[in-house]
């Protein structure tokens, strides 16, 4: 889960070292997202096709808002949100919200919101009833949906103290929008964040980070799923403990993958501070390939909110320096390899 969203609510060395850039400088092209919101604060961002979404901290509350390609504001929506997700070929959002309440919502292509389809109610009356990381991914005519849900003690900062038990729990959605429980993903009594649902062909991947405590050394992982969720293979490491390693987006590339993610291993510890951004490839078979830091036009501490492989370019999400001026950019590399 994006750790700067639950303080809201109350990875030895890399096996490979980062190499000092790609083997081309990429034409870039940036955009401050939301530059004309005064005093305001950015949570949970995506790319969703030709818009950005996020949620904004603004005169003392969370909604989310909608930004055009140029950052310039489309709309706000009079809804409480925390965590969202984007589905791109519905041209929609999951978001949910400190209260429970987990929401589909499909937008047009001008902004407004065209559909709003409820698949749980805001009746949380304690933290594990809360929806974190809510993902979604076409499934047939359906959908296949995923959530973390924590019992005991939330995103524990203290290496002494006892974890809470994270719990990643999947479903099957129909076309009407009715659920079927499926077993249970993965549960840990270690913070499980920032976790992703990919379809590759006949298989489902999830990614994850796995986490000792609150910023401290984490791990990347994936599992396989080739039943469409009902069982789940392997549980491979992509990017072993040196620092707090987050993911932002796994994309398929046609030599095989290239995992996107934030990192302190520079500055072990201060993820909010001192962290970069950085590409790990991969072959078809999973072996590491390349590591190497994304070459943004923008010095600082980097966090990574979304990777999206558009026929503008790479396009990168991110916030600079969030716990100074945060600021919420949104990247375009062109011709990088």
């Amino acid at each position: 889960m994006r750790k700067h969203t639950y303080a809201l609510l109350a990875l030895a060395l890399l096996l490979f070292f980062p190499s000092a850039g790609c083997s081309k400088n990429p034409e870039t092209k940036k955009v401050v997202v939301g530059g004309d919101l005064e005093k305001s604060r950015f949570y949970d961002s995506k790319i969703l096709n030709d818009l950005i979404f996020s949620n904004v901290r603004s005169k003392g509350k969370i909604t989310l808002y909608a930004f055009n390609a140029d950052g310039t504001v489309n709309q706000s929506y009079a809804i409480d949100s925390n965590w969202i997700y984007a589905v791109d070929e519905d041209n929609a959002i999951l978001s949910s919200n400190k209260y429970g309440k987990l929401q589909l919502l499909v937008f047009n292509e001008d902004g407004s919101i065209k559909e709003d389809h409820v698949l749980f109610d805001g009746s949380a009356e304690k933290p594990s009833d809360l929806k974190i990381d809510p993902v979604l991914i076409k499934n047939g005519k359906g959908y296949l949906l995923a959530y973390t849900t924590v019992n005991g003690r939330i995103n524990n900062g203290d290496p002494d103290q006892k974890n809470g038990t994270y719990t990643i729990h999947l479903y099957e959605v129909d076309d009407s929008f009715n659920l079927k429980k499926l077993p249970d993903i993965i549960k840990a009594d270690q913070n499980i964040e920032d976790a992703d649902l990919i379809a590759d062909g006949n298989t489902i991947l999830f990614v994850y980070e796995l986490e000792s405590y609150d910023k401290g050394p984490s791990e990347i992982r994936v599992r396989f799923s080739d039943d469409q969720g009902k069982t789940w293979r392997d549980d491979r490491v992509l990017v072993s403990n040196g620092g707090d390693n987050e993911p932002a987006a796994l994309l398929a590339t046609n030599n095989g993958y290239s995992l996107y993610y934030s990192s302190d291993m520079d500055h072990p510890g201060d993820s909010y501070s001192a962290s970069k951004p950085y590409r790990m490839d991969f072959d078809k078979d999973w072996k590491q390939v390349k590591n190497h830091e994304i070459p943004l036009m923008l010095d600082g501490s980097i966090l990574l909110y979304d990777v999206k492989d558009t026929g503008r370019g790479i396009e990168i999400l991110y916030s600079r320096n969030y716990l100074e001026d945060d600021r919420l950019i949104l990247e375009t590399l062109k011709d990088w390899n």
